[in-house]
């Protein structure tokens, strides 16, 4: 198992070389990292800390665009889904109340990272120190239904996750 160390320092490399992107893209050009004060704006807004893995990809890395299908959400500002927003934006949106689905909960702690498309994203649940997957997967939600039934654990940890990833291994094949 890679350390964190190792992990950044391969997203960094590969960043550089202009070989860190997203599968959906063939877009080299990656955003810049964020300064580490948009990170603790971020953990304010969510009401809990980022994993460190996370944090500092953000930071050293790129404020996302790289990652699995169509990569990591940027944090604040960065790439976004199909509706202009960013992983805070995306999380504010989900943590609203529906009017039309008094069932609807989003957990506080979990931060949607991972733009999969189809309304699909891997998130981070930030209660965890290792950063566990989780995969919001809405379309076979059931109306009327509590949204349990949307929410599957994917992956142990980013670390993992990370690693699969870099290691060009499928993540579906490695997690489900």
């Amino acid at each position: 198992m890679r350390s964190d160390d190792k992990i950044v320092a391969e997203l960094i490399r590969r960043r550089d070389a202009g070989t860190l992107q997203n599968s959906e893209s063939n877009s080299k050009r990656l955003p810049k990292p964020l300064a580490p004060v948009k990170i603790v704006t971020a953990e304010e807004i969510i009401g809990s800390s980022l994993p460190t893995l996370l944090a500092r990809i953000y930071t050293d890395v790129a404020n996302g665009g790289f990652g699995d299908s169509y990569g990591f959400l940027g944090m604040v500002g960065g790439p976004k889904n199909e509706a202009g927003l960013d992983a805070i934006g995306l999380w504010k949106a989900f943590m609203k109340p529906d009017p039309n689905d008094p069932r609807w909960r989003w957990r506080k702690a979990l931060l949607p990272i991972g733009h999969l498309g189809c309304g699909m994203y891997h998130c981070i649940d930030c209660r965890t120190k290792c950063g566990k997957i989780i995969l919001f997967e809405p379309n076979p939600h059931e109306d009327g239904e509590s949204w349990s039934d949307a929410f599957f654990p994917f992956c142990p940890s980013l670390k993992k996750y990370l690693e699969v990833w870099l290691d060009g291994g499928d993540l579906w094949q490695a997690f489900t």
